[in-house]
C-alpha cells in the first residue's frame, strides 16, 4: 500500500484525474480521500487506475504523473456536493 498526496485536476461522480508524485499502475486498486469545498465535507472513494501518464505541466516538479481513477461505485451524493462547489467557485470570480 502506498500513501501519498495528490492534486485533483478534475472530478465527476464516476471518476477523477489526479496529479501525483508516485507512478501507479493501470489496473491498480486505490482509495482516494478528499474533501469538497466550500464546507470541506470529507469523502472516501474506492476505484481503479484506468490511465497513467506523465504530467507535461510539471514533468520535473512535485507532481510529475497524472492518473485517471474510475470509481468502483457512482456516489450519487457526490453530484450535489460538486455542483455546490462549482457554484461557490463561480461566485468567487
Amino acid at each position: 500500500m502506498t500513501d501519498g498526496l495528490a492534486v485533483n485536476q478534475n472530478i465527476s461522480a464516476s471518476g477523477m484525474l489526479l496529479a501525483l508524485s508516485a507512478r501507479l499502475k493501470e489496473g491498480e486498486a486505490v482509495t482516494v480521500d478528499f474533501s469538497v469545498p466550500p464546507d470541506g465535507q470529507a469523502r472516501s472513494v474506492h476505484g481503479i487506475v484506468v490511465r497513467v501518464e506523465e504530467n507535461r505541466d510539471d514533468p520535473d516538479g512535485v507532481w510529475p504523473f497524472r492518473i485517471g481513477v474510475e470509481f468502483s461505485e457512482v456516489d450519487a451524493e457526490l453530484v450535489p456536493l460538486l455542483e455546490r462547489a462549482a457554484a461557490h467557485l463561480h461566485e468567487m470570480k
